[in-house]
């Protein structure tokens, strides 16, 4: 008897084992439905996206097509401007009692459960999940209807780039006790994809009005002469857009109208476009330019004004590039305008130009800092800049970030260019005027100055001759660029070679075994290595070498 009962309560407890495993299983087969008809609806407004033309018919099928879901009764889309929230598409009538759509950061609503959710998403660029709402009176209507009891909200920021503070927030309203990691993951994708759809609006919607303001042909000429300065000069690319950036900053800073800011941008791009008729020898030369060479350059701003000029609907940027290297007081190019006979709007571009300029790395003359920048544009208050506008440029230019940037070769084609002007002819590696421009640069890529010294090259020139001495220059040049390929190699003062490198590189004696056309009795190989994280001090350090 005793077995048989043991047997029976074994069996009871294998089925309540079982019937555990069972209801776990129903619970999983719940959530799992549940997601799947999450996700047929954030696939259906996902569809709708792909061919949506306008904010309005974004937002509105977005908080219709979500409020059709059995779980989110109610959701509302609203516009951010500065501290307040302007909910402009509502599903149903959870708002409706309120009376109001305008809800200002310091007002009552903001401070209700309906809105907290929505401004703290705003405020901290994040997802917020609010549980157990408890809705003021004047809500009471919008929860109750048709039974539905909104217990959690989960309000969700758009933003166009991450980083940005966000234009809009979409608020979600549901009847269960909180929200699951996978659904807050969906729910967050489906919002990403609708401030997607509506950037791609914002931008389609520009592009238009670019189309529109096309009148000719010769526009498009235009454009293809600044890809061309582009492909020609990646400096002067970069430059450009940076410039653009800059000149917003500031004249947001100076209140501006954003009419003319965009006018101001525009010119910003354009400004170098007269440099399409600078030859590439020079503006392509990395390094100091000749006399006249500088005076060459200088014609790209009228240059740029007289393509410009002939198109109505680049009069105005005209004016505004024609002058963009005068100065305040009167001692610039082209035509010595000075003060209030230039545009502000040129003023802010010269400002602009002249920061980049400082805070960019060129070639022959490494960046200052962006306080080193702005203390020089201080400097020349009331002499090359325009005292307005250095008023607020400190404020309006003090925090930006500065990305790196040079003339270094970055490609094959940069390399070969470079070659033209800082090649040595004879051995086929780097002049020494490369050397120095390098050793000004500020960066730490090489570490360690390797010098290999030729000592009495003079003799064996006169013992051999001078195309003895060539060849053994040459074979010593290809013999450095084989063994020390990830190098930057120079022939320096004539029978020297510098190598810089990430390491210390142990040429000793060795090199001698390593390469036979070195073994002769008139010249004495010496070899010296020097560490270098700082290659400010370039010229005390070539005078303790040599």
């Amino acid at each position: 008897m005793k077995q048989l009962n043991d047997e029976l309560l074994a069996e009871i407890a294998q089925l309540k084992k079982e019937n555990h495993a069972l209801e776990e299983t129903l619970k999983q087969n719940k959530s799992l439905s549940q997601l799947k008809s999450i996700l047929k609806m954030t696939s259906d407004v996902s569809e709708y996206l792909v061919g949506a033309m306008s904010l309005e018919s974004i937002a509105k099928y977005s908080i219709e097509r979500i409020s059709e879901h059995e779980d989110y009764k109610y959701c509302c889309f609203g516009t951010v401007l500065d501290d307040e929230i302007f909910f402009v598409h509502e599903s149903n009538s959870i708002y409706s009692a309120l009376g109001k759509s305008r809800c200002s950061k310091n007002s009552k609503y903001a401070k209700s459960e309906l809105f907290k959710g929505a401004f703290e998403a705003v405020e901290t660029i994040s997802t917020v999940i609010k549980t157990d709402l408890i809705f003021d009176e004047s809500c009471e209507y919008g929860r109750r209807e048709s039974g539905f009891l909104c217990k959690t909200s989960i309000s969700i920021p758009l933003v166009y780039n991450a980083g940005e503070e966000p234009f809009a927030v979409i608020n979600i309203f549901t009847k269960k006790n909180g929200i699951d990691k996978e659904e807050k993951s969906i729910l967050e994708n489906l919002v990403s994809d609708i401030a997607l759809a509506i950037n791609i609006d914002k931008h389609r919607t520009l592009m238009e009005e670019l189309k529109i303001e096309k009148i000719s042909n010769y526009e498009e000429t235009i454009l293809a002469f600044v890809e061309m300065i582009e492909q020609r000069d990646a400096y002067t690319a970069g430059h450009t857009v940076r410039v653009a950036q800059y000149c917003r900053l500031i004249a947001k800073q100076m209140s501006i109208e954003e009419k003319d800011i965009i006018k101001l941008e525009k010119a910003a791009v354009l400004h170098d476009i007269g440099k399409v008729v600078t030859p590439d020898s020079i503006l392509l030369k990395p390094a100091k330019l000749t006399e006249v060479e500088y005076n060459l350059i200088k014609d790209h701003a009228e240059s740029g004004y007289k393509m410009l000029s002939k198109i109505k609907m680049y009069e105005e940027l005209a004016q505004i590039i024609r002058y963009h290297h005068e100065y305040y007081d009167g001692n610039g190019y082209p035509d010595g305008k000075k003060g209030d006979e230039i545009d502000i709007l040129t003023h802010i571009l010269i400002v602009a130009d002249a920061f980049d300029a400082m805070t960019t790395n060129r070639i022959y003359q490494a960046k200052k800092t962006i306080a080193q920048a702005l203390e020089e544009i201080s400097l020349l208050n009331g002499k090359q800049f325009h005292p307005e506008v250095c008023k607020h440029v400190n404020n309006a230019l003090s925090g930006v970030d500065i990305s790196a940037t040079d003339q270094l070769p970055h490609s094959d084609l940069e390399q070969n260019r470079l070659l033209y002007f800082f090649n040595d002819s004879l051995t086929g590696v780097y002049n020494e005027h490369y050397l120095n421009l390098i050793l000004n640069q500020d960066f730490h890529e090489h570490i360690y100055l390797n010098v290999l010294f030729l000592r009495n090259f003079s003799e064996y020139n006169k013992l051999n001759g001078w195309n003895s001495g060539n060849e053994l220059l040459k074979n010593i040049a290809t013999f450095l660029r084989k063994r020390y390929a990830r190098t930057l190699i120079f022939r320096f003062h004539g029978d020297e070679f510098i190598v810089l490198s990430d390491a210390k590189i142990d040429f000793s004696l060795s090199i001698m075994k390593d390469f036979k056309p070195f073994e002769t009795k008139e010249i004495d190989f010496e070899v010296k290595s020097f560490e270098t994280v700082d290659f400010a001090n370039s010229k005390e350090l070539l005078e303790e070498i040599l």
